[in-house]
């Protein structure tokens, strides 16, 4: 009987020289065509194409009527829809060449069939990285999970079989490229983190790395770019963790566990650089004013970091102008590395590419450029009044989170490393002369599609999302309160400049509108996000009441605005997690506050 869980198999096949794993970019001058590499500058076989191979590899044995522990379509997954995915429970890394030679250059040249000679501009150049007949080594893994009543060893013996069919990989395999020599699969291990002590409370901070390129909240750039974002969602984590942990036999649709999902606010991830351990953050000022006999440099700061830090109330001041004086130590903005790899579909029956299936992924490197690994951090949490049942399954959900995610995203990346802490004291908010400063940190889903038809209808709308989320202790405080500190309790507006805000918007449409069906399935309606750096001057009717909604919102998110609520429309919207992914509990709505507010 096995033990449930995730399991790894070594990955191992040789390439005899000459082969092409083509990249998107050459690597060298003069060459048409070079070998795709890795982060490190490494000659690899990308996941997706390893993949493939043992698709097809595995779907002949199917076919044939050989016995297999599993059918294609559940191991690799099928073709499925935007709105429909089909995943399969296998998961493949990239195959690193252990072996890494000097640049080579090989040419192909295209024969004319009447003359025998040359044909004209059909010479290509090729890069080579061994000596025609030498074997390069790689090495990967492939990673699934397995029940109780699953063999890993029939698995294995499966997979052997599969990747013994496999004669060769790459580019010019009818010419004789990319000939496959030795392949293997080593016996599966049993994988997890090492657990450590559980950390108490209801608010935890958390940081993780990962081992292979993310693919995560993608955005389509154009018709057949997917490009994945930086940040990655509450709501992906919380995805990730509730499919894993059905994996596990926990019951993520009723009891505690469920109810804990539902209740527990999961925020976004941010990224950034330096390693665990090291937290502090980052404010895009290069000068703060610590007294008012003088101004010093903050040199201190790690190189890398993504948001900022708010120490001893300390006012940021910027740059006036970029003539000004060179601060050779002043902190730089956290720049990720990208991937960009093309990928195709392969017509099983042909073994060519299948006409209409190309597309690019715009996936995240782990390591920025010094070679640190990348660490994202958030932080999960759970409301004050939660009773013990969903305290308890508030700890099980922790429980599984820190043995480690293993399918995040679309490239099914996997934390290698995770630290737990207790999270730091949420700030309570202070004002400026009566107005509070609120910066949205992520997307928030304040406003309806109807809302963007004129300016009075934008800034009216916001206004009364303000004052229905805060049951009327807040507004949006006008330029003429802002200029005298004096609350007008009768104020009105009829210019929607008056009103001190500055927000922007993003449509979220397509698939996520037609998959989600958030306002019911007559209506195809995008939803309309604000997006994060979107900035609010509040003005309290009362300062307390006003401080204890902010207090609120700074823990457990802005709320969906009240007209999404199923009474006050004809239509209305259901807020479960699979008709809105733009929940505070999936980490949208978080805010800040302008460090001249006071907290951040």
């Amino acid at each position: 009987m096995t033990v449930p869980g995730f399991y790894c198999f070594p990955l191992a096949l040789g390439l005899e020289a000459p082969f092409l794993v083509a990249g998107s970019t050459p690597s060298a001058y003069g060459l048409d065509v070079a070998q795709i590499r890795n982060a490190d500058g490494r000659a690899i076989i990308p996941d997706s194409h390893i993949r493939g191979v043992v698709r097809h590899a595995w779907a002949a044995l199917e076919s044939d009527g050989c016995e297999i522990p599993a059918t294609t379509e559940s191991l690799f997954g099928a073709e499925g829809t935007d709105t429909d995915p089909i995943a399969g429970a296998i998961s493949f890394s990239d195959l690193i060449a252990v072996e890494d030679g000097k640049l080579l250059r090989s040419t192909r040249v295209a024969i004319d069939e009447e003359t025998g000679a040359a044909r004209d501009g059909h010479l290509i150049v090729v890069e080579q990285i061994a000596k025609i007949g030498q074997v390069v080594n790689f090495r990967g893994n492939l990673t699934m999970f397995l029940g109780e009543d699953e063999d890993a060893g029939e698995y294995r013996d499966a997979l052997q079989r599969a990747l013994d069919l496999v004669l060769s990989v790459g580019r010019f395999k009818t010419v004789g490229f990319g000939r496959v020599v030795q392949p293997s699969v080593g016996s599966a291990e049993k994988i997890g983190l090492t657990q450590g002590d559980p950390v108490d409370g209801m608010r935890v901070s958390f940081a993780f790395r990962l081992d292979r390129r993310l693919l995560v909240d993608i955005v389509r750039r154009d018709a057949n770019t997917l490009a994945s974002s930086e940040v990655i969602s509450g709501a992906a984590i919380k995805g990730t963790l509730a499919r894993q942990m059905e994996l596990f036999g926990e019951d993520i649709q009723n009891g505690p566990v469920a109810k804990a999902l539902s209740r527990m606010r999961v925020s976004h991830a941010f990224p950034f650089g330096g390693g665990l351990g090291r937290s502090s953050n980052r404010l895009d000022a290069v000068r703060f004013e610590q007294s008012a006999s003088g101004k010093r440099y903050l040199s201190s700061w790690p190189k890398g970091s993504a948001s900022h830090p708010t120490t001893e109330r300390a006012v940021p001041r910027f740059r006036v102008d970029w003539k000004d004086e060179d601060l050779p130590q002043e902190p730089v903005t956290l720049s990720l590395r990208r991937d960009l790899r093309i990928r195709t579909a392969i017509n099983s029956e042909s073994g060519a590419a299948a006409d209409g299936k190309l597309f690019a992924e715009s996936s995240v490197l782990p390591v920025i450029e010094s070679g640190e690994p990348v660490v994202w951090r958030g932080e999960v949490s759970l409301p004050a009044n939660a009773g013990p049942e969903v305290r308890n399954g508030f700890r099980i959900c922790l429980d599984h989170f820190r043995s480690g995610l293993f399918l995040l995203g679309k490239t099914r990346a996997q934390t290698e490393a995770i630290e737990f802490s207790p999270a730091s004291p949420i700030p309570i908010p202070s004002s400026n002369d009566g107005v509070f400063t609120v910066v949205l940190k992520t997307p928030a889903l304040m406003l309806r599609e109807i809302h963007l038809s004129s300016e009075m209808c934008f800034a009216e709308a916001l206004q009364l999302y303000w004052e229905r989320a805060s049951n009327g202790a807040l507004r949006i405080a006008t330029e003429e309160e802002c200029r005298s500190a004096e609350i007008r309790h009768d104020a009105a507006f009829n210019d929607p400049e008056q009103l001190e805000f500055f927000a922007q918007v993003e449509l979220r449409g397509g698939f996520q509108a037609v998959r989600h069906q958030f306002f019911g399935s007559e209506v195809v309606e995008p939803f309309v996000l604000c997006k994060p750096g979107t900035v609010f001057k509040l003005i309290a009717q009362d300062e307390a009441a006003g401080v204890l909604a902010l207090d609120g919102f700074l823990e457990m998110g802005l709320p969906v605005a009240s007209w999404a609520e199923r009474d006050e429309l004809e239509t209305g919207y259901n807020f479960d997690f699979d008709k809105c992914p733009f929940l505070p509990q999936n980490g949208f709505g978080a805010i800040e506050f302008d460090m001249e507010g006071g907290a951040a």
